[in-house]
C-alpha cells in the first residue's frame, strides 16, 4: 500500500504511528481572508495599523510579512478570537478539552442521551461568552436535538445555517474563508442533514466547493488534516468516487494516520465492487478489512466483516 498510494512527505517512517500534524495559516492568507469576511477595505484596515495601504496590499500578497506587535494589531482589528482555530473550546483547562472529547465520542457511538447529559456539564464549565464556544454548544445541542427527535432535520438545518454566518454566504455557495475544524464541523452537519432530506445534489455541491477551496491555498493541504481528512472522507463515502478515495488514502499514509485505513479500505472495496470487481478479489479486499480492524480494534468493522467472510463466503477466520 506504502508503494502503491504514499508520496514521499514527512513523516515517511511514520506509517504506524499516529502522529498529530501542526495545523498553521500563512499570515498573509489569514490576514486577506478575514478582512474580506469581515467586508473591511484595504484602506479601513490600514487604519491605525499602516499608513499607506501599499503595506498592507504587500502583506496580503505575500511580499512582506508583519513583526510580531503588527500582526496583533491585525488580529485584533479583525476580531480574531482567542483560540477560534484550535477546533476545540476556548479554556486553559486540559479537564474541559477532555470533556467536550468525551461528548463527541458519545455522539459517535449514538448514545445521544449520555451526551446530552455531559453537554450540560460543559456549559456550565466553559466561557459561553466566546463566541467559538458558542458555536460548539449550539452545534453539539442542535445534533443532538435533532439524533434524539426533538426537532426535525429542517429545524436542525436552519439552526446550522444561522452557525455559518461570517464563514459562508450560504445562498450562493461562497466561502468567504478556509472553514477551520469547528466551521467544518458545522459544514458537515449540515451535509449529513441535506442527505437526510433528500437533497442529495445540494451538499454534493458543498462537498465540492469547500474542498476545492481548502486545495486552492497556499496551505498544504496535509497541515489541515484534522478539517481536510474529516470533510473528504465524508464525501467519499457519500460519493463512492474512486479518485477521491485514492486522494484521501494518500493523505492518510502521508500523514502517519495508519489508524484509518480500514475505512479507507472499506471504501475503496465498495467502489471495485460497484464496478464490477470479482468475488475472490472482494474476499482478499475483505480479508485485509478484518485484519486491519482487528490490529485496530474496531470491533464493529471486525463483526460486520467477519460475519460476512464466515457465512456469506465460507472462508476461514484466524483471530
Amino acid at each position: 500500500m506504502w508503494e502503491s498510494f504514499a508520496e514521499k512527505w514527512y513523516p515517511t517512517d511514520a506509517i504506524f504511528h499516529n502522529c498529530c500534524q501542526r495545523e498553521y495559516h500563512l499570515d498573509y492568507e489569514l490576514v486577506r481572508d478575514e478582512r474580506k469576511a469581515k467586508g473591511m477595505t484595504q484602506e479601513e484596515f490600514a487604519e491605525g495599523i499602516y499608513q499607506d495601504t501599499g503595506s498592507i496590499s504587500r502583506v496580503e500578497t505575500g511580499k512582506t510579512s508583519p513583526n510580531k506587535k503588527t500582526f496583533e494589531k491585525m488580529i485584533k482589528k479583525i476580531g480574531m478570537e482567542k483560540g477560534r482555530y484550535n477546533g476545540y473550546v476556548v479554556t486553559d483547562s486540559f479537564e474541559i478539552m477532555e470533556l467536550r472529547s468525551r461528548i463527541d465520542k458519545l455522539q459517535m457511538h449514538r448514545k445521544y442521551t449520555d451526551a446530552k447529559g455531559l453537554l450540560k456539564e460543559l456549559k456550565k464549565c466553559i466561557d459561553i461568552e466566546i463566541g467559538e464556544n458558542q458555536r460548539v454548544i449550539a452545534l453539539h445541542e442542535t445534533m443532538i436535538a435533532y439524533h434524539l427527535k426533538e426537532i426535525t432535520a429542517q429545524d436542525a438545518l436552519k439552526i446550522m445555517k444561522v452557525l455559518l454566518e461570517g464563514v459562508m454566504e450560504y445562498d450562493q455557495m461562497i466561502l468567504y474563508h478556509i472553514p477551520m475544524r469547528n466551521e467544518v464541523l458545522v459544514i458537515n452537519n449540515i451535509c449529513i442533514l441535506l442527505d437526510e432530506t433528500r437533497r442529495e445534489g445540494e451538499a454534493m455541491m458543498i462537498y465540492k466547493n469547500v474542498l476545492q477551496r481548502m486545495r486552492s491555498s497556499k496551505v498544504d493541504v496535509r497541515y489541515r488534516y484534522r478539517s481536510y481528512a474529516l470533510f473528504l472522507n465524508n464525501y467519499v463515502h457519500r460519493c463512492k468516487d474512486w479518485k477521491g478515495a485514492v486522494e484521501g488514502l494518500k493523505n492518510e499514509l502521508c500523514c502517519g494516520k495508519a489508524s484509518v485505513l480500514p475505512y479507507f479500505v472499506n471504501n475503496l472495496s465498495q467502489i471495485l465492487e460497484k464496478d464490477g470487481m470479482s468475488d475472490k478479489d472482494l474476499d482478499k479486499w475483505s480479508e485485509v478489512i478484518y485484519y486491519m480492524s482487528d490490529f485496530y480494534y474496531f470491533e464493529k468493522e471486525k463483526e460486520i466483516y467477519g460475519i460476512y467472510l464466515k457465512n456469506s463466503r465460507c472462508k476461514y477466520i484466524i483471530d
